[in-house]
């Protein structure tokens, strides 16, 4: 009677938890010429490769959103 339904919940509740505390703490910001990814308190800068999170949209090759640009709940992108 339960089906797939009892074993999928539990990571499916993780992720939603996931995705849901994100969303808070995260925002994505479209100005004239960039795209920045600014945390609850301002801009950040970036821990892998330093300075802002910010990318001119004349920078940016290819994108994606995922799982459809209606309701995208995870974007990737990938810079020249």
């Amino acid at each position: 009677p339960f089906g797939l339904g009892l074993p999928a919940a539990p990571p499916l509740g993780a992720l939603s938890a996931f995705l849901g505390s994100r969303a808070e703490a995260v925002s994505f910001v479209f100005d004239s010429e960039a795209l920045e990814i600014l945390d609850a308190n301002g801009p950040r800068e970036n821990f892998a490769v330093g300075g802002r999170n910010r990318w001119r949209y004349s920078d940016i090759a290819e994108f994606a959103f995922y799982p459809s640009s209606e309701l995208p709940l995870l974007v990737y992108f990938a810079e020249r």
